[in-house]
């Protein structure tokens, strides 16, 4: 009797765990709904456009340094923020990344047209206002996109945790 349920233990968490791997999560971009304003803007090239789900406009500052920033209208839980380089010529450049105003990371080195910066924070981290302030860049400062997205535990990860307690369940029961 115990072998049999220990056999079924094991068949329902192997079931689990395969069938959960083809399962993903849904990225959320804040930023497509944020509200998205800066220190100034080139011509027709507002910040908006930097957060519009679309790499061909584009927010362009009109100037060697600037900021932008997203306001998601509330707190909102963030693990990674990207941002699509438009820039010529290339480059050192330096961003800084403020969420909620507090200095959180800084992206710094040669970049050119077309680079996908990107920071994968260490944890969820929920926060309201995320500003991108370039304090240093050979050109114009200007983004074709930006994401600030939240990034769920993917369901397969959740699933695969669990089946794999189940089977250290049955072998301790073993024991």
């Amino acid at each position: 009797m115990h072998l049999l349920k220990t056999l079924k233990l094991s068949i329902v968490s192997w079931i689990l765990i395969f069938t959960s791997a083809s399962a993903s999560a849904t990225v959320i971009n804040h930023a497509l709904t944020s509200t998205a304003t800066a220190s100034s803007s080139y011509l027709a090239n507002t910040p908006n456009l930097a957060a519009d789900g679309n790499t061909s406009t584009l927010w362009n500052s009109g100037g060697h340094t600037a900021w932008i920033n997203f306001d998601l209208g509330s707190a909102k839980s963030i693990s990674k923020i990207t941002g699509l380089v438009i820039q010529n010529p290339s480059g050192a450049t330096e961003h800084q990344i403020y969420l909620d105003n507090i200095l959180s990371h800084t992206w710094s080195g040669i970049t050119t047209n077309g680079d996908l910066l990107t920071w994968l924070l260490p944890t969820a981290t929920t926060v309201q206002n995320i500003r991108i302030q370039t304090s240093s860049s050979p050109s114009w400062v200007a983004w074709a996109e930006v994401s600030i997205a939240e990034v769920p535990v993917p369901a397969p990860l959740v699933l695969m945790g669990l089946g794999i307690l189940a089977i250290g369940i049955t072998k301790k029961r073993k024991a």
